[in-house]
């Protein structure tokens, strides 16, 4: 008897497998025959053979804070601005790392810090301030002529004359690529 049981066993296996259904292997319905959606620029339309436009070129760079910032970091930039107006560095400063932690990749942030440290002569501040600017200003020449100005400033007062020749030079340069108002 146990001679049988193996084969047996595997009679009674075979005998729980269900039969071949020829069920399709994908789950989903075919798609209808119109494509629903946009398809993404540069790649062919599947159904039309045809490439859809590429996208418009995006509107010109924001010129200020006002256009690129959320309400609060506005408000907070245009009281830090009052304040370094007055002379009051130190409250420009608190503002604008409040505004900083509201919005940390505001390139316009990091260059009113940049303007502040200046202020508040700490150059070597100001220089790292306004560089992280510009890796933030995504192209920005709005920003960018701004803060190679700023640099330009913070190593004249650092003594590096060569390095702020240069960054005047950048300034300059992106200044003349600025339209005409």
């Amino acid at each position: 008897m146990k001679r049988f049981v193996p084969p047996l066993t595997v009679l009674a296996l075979c005998a729980c497998v269900s039969p071949d259904r020829r069920q399709p292997d994908w789950p989903y319905p075919e798609p209808p025959d119109a494509y629903p959606g946009e398809v993404m620029p540069g790649v062919p339309d599947p159904r039309a053979g045809r490439v859809q436009e590429p996208p418009q070129p995006p509107r010109a760079y924001p010129e200020s804070h006002a256009e690129d910032s959320g309400p609060a970091v506005v408000s907070l930039i245009d009281e830090a601005d009052a304040a370094l107006d007055r002379g009051e560095p130190d409250q420009a400063a608190a503002m604008l790392e409040r505004a900083q932690r509201i919005e940390p990749r505001n390139p316009w942030v990091w260059q009113r810090l940049a303007r502040t440290r200046l202020s508040q002569q700490r150059p070597a501040q100001a220089e790292t301030m306004a560089a992280k600017s510009n890796s933030l200003a995504r192209g920005n020449p709005w920003v960018t002529a701004e803060n190679w100005r700023l640099i330009a400033i913070a190593r004249e007062q650092q003594g590096d004359r060569e390095g702020a020749r240069e960054a005047r030079e950048n300034s300059n340069r992106l200044q003349q690529t600025l339209p005409r108002s």
